[in-house]
């Protein structure tokens, strides 16, 4: 089984839908164990647990955050063959086709946009 949503949360995320009354609920994120999941190692314990043996990690980011946040999900996609890793981009970017090269040479073939979270309309 693969799991083709898969999230690792940085803690800015999980402190801003945690602030935003309801959000998690609408979500259907368990509030109380959402912070312990930063990291690989987690999400592949988790995951293993539920028969999953592979993911599609769909990071988010802020216009200021997406180059580090697509080089920190492809280094993690690299060091493990059960991770794989779309990209995130954001419309405001100034580099956005040095970005999408950059994507694209790691082999990504998977754009993550989220206008509700990243703040911008399509």
């Amino acid at each position: 089984m693969i799991d083709s949503h898969a999230h690792i949360y940085s803690k800015a995320i999980i402190d801003n839908v945690l602030s935003i009354d309801g959000l998690a609920d609408f979500l259907h994120l368990d509030a109380k164990s959402v912070a312990g999941r930063t990291d690989p190692e987690t999400l592949k314990r988790e995951a293993g647990a539920a028969g999953v043996r592979a993911c599609l990690l769909l990071p988010v980011a802020p216009a200021s955050g997406v180059c580090e946040t697509n080089d920190r999900f492809i280094k993690m996609a690299e060091k493990d063959a059960s991770l794989f890793t779309a990209g995130v981009l954001h419309p405001s970017i100034r580099n956005l086709d040095a970005e999408m090269e950059k994507l694209s040479s790691h082999g990504i073939r998977a754009l993550k946009l989220s206008s509700f979270s990243q703040k911008f309309d399509l």
